[in-house]
């Protein structure tokens, strides 16, 4: 039996009267009130003080020297490039499945982003997938956390050693996870969080970067503030970015951050739920957690592994039509227009057949319940 510390509850409505989505966060009042705050007072002198403290408490809690706050994962992700050097002409190594920001913010910085293959099992990238794909171009490889699962680190740490390349980690939907303790986001030379709305932690848009090394800091945040000149105030130092994170929505990050125990604990119980009623179901693989490895469970996916006789597509659209907003796993990176396509076969596979559940924080028992009962009666329909 699992304990969980307290967890963070939301008004219980009957799972077959509301519309159930893949992401729906908490708002109970005490969050509310800070944002109120920070309306009210958050000006002039004052401008920062949510941004600061937010920055500092997340530093502190997955355990790196530096957070620097931003308006998005995207922009945290371009400056976290920026500050590893990638220009034009660099390569950088990319999961085919992943958010298409992991491999577009690349392309911003004029590098070329190589798709690599998944694992079967993990959904995250495939180390012997990255051995086959680096050149002399290849300057860093970007690991995703996907779905809230960490990736084969001591493997892919070896590569980069042997290899001298940098590893940017994509803890987007990493957040509570970790990795023979380690927090996700500092498992690499340079981390991203994401806070957007579906999130584990959300302020509407927003993002964090993380690092240990103070010069990618320096770098990022110079770069997210247009490239100001840090000895003298409104002098440019060539183009820059505006990536800064407004004061107004940092208090609600810092106040969910604050509960990020209980709400990481939602989110593994949710897919404790799931795990007990399809784990048995011949065809159906869930998310995995290694050995040494904890998953934040961000959304509790499901990859269908034998022909129940509809296509994935149809049967999103026949829980769809009972209220249940189920939605598929990304598509291949290398399969969208400005990519070229390349031969991942795992990736392909994976993405075919994969299904997000709904994974909100309102989901109960009884509404998990209801979710994969009419999932069952869609494809095990003869």
């Amino acid at each position: 039996m699992n304990h969980y510390p307290k967890i963070i509850s939301l008004p219980h409505t009957p799972a077959r009267n509301k519309i159930l989505l893949t992401g729906r966060p908490p708002m109970p009042e005490k969050y509310v009130a800070m944002v109120a705050d920070a309306a009210r007072t958050g000006w002039g002198e004052k401008a920062y003080d949510y941004i600061q403290q937010f920055e500092q408490e997340f530093a502190q809690y997955v355990g790196a020297k530096h957070a620097l706050a931003t308006s998005s994962c995207t922009g945290a992700l371009h400056l976290a490039l920026l500050a590893l050097g990638i220009t034009e002409g660099d390569e950088v190594i990319v999961p085919e499945i992943t958010w298409v920001a992991s491999a577009d913010t690349v392309k911003y910085c004029g590098a070329e982003p190589i798709m690599a293959d998944i694992s079967e099992d993990t959904w995250t990238i495939d180390p012997d997938s990255i051995i086959e794909k680096i050149t002399p171009k290849t300057k860093a490889i970007v690991i995703v956390d996907n779905y809230g699962n960490v990736c084969d680190m001591a493997a892919i740490r070896e590569i980069a050693r042997k290899h001298n390349l940098y590893i940017l980690e994509d803890a987007a939907t990493g957040l509570g996870a970790s990795y023979n303790g380690t927090k996700a986001g500092i498992l690499g030379d340079i981390g991203t969080f994401s806070f957007e709305g579906s999130k584990i932690i959300t302020t509407g848009q927003g993002g964090m970067l993380v690092t240990n090394n103070t010069s990618f800091y320096e770098t990022a945040k110079k770069f997210g503030n247009h490239n100001m000149n840090t000895n003298e105030p409104y002098i440019f130092d060539g183009v820059g970015y505006k990536y800064k994170m407004p004061n107004l929505v940092a208090p609600l990050g810092l106040a969910q951050l604050r509960d990020i125990d209980s709400l990481v604990a939602k989110k593994r119980q949710i897919f404790d739920w799931y795990n007990n009623q399809l784990r048995h179901i011949e065809g159906i693989q869930l998310n995995v957690e290694k050995p040494g490895t904890r998953n934040a469970f961000w959304l509790t996916s499901i990859v269908l592994n034998k022909n129940f006789g509809l296509r994935r597509d149809a049967i999103i659209s026949a829980l769809h039509s009972k209220n249940i907003m189920i939605r598929p796993m990304h598509y291949p990176i290398s399969s969208m227009q400005g990519y070229i396509p390349q031969n991942n076969p795992t990736a392909r596979k994976v993405s075919a057949n994969g299904i997000n559940l709904p994974s909100g924080f309102d989901m109960t028992e009884d509404s998990v319940g209801y979710v994969c009962e009419k999932l069952l009666e869609v494809i095990q329909r003869k």
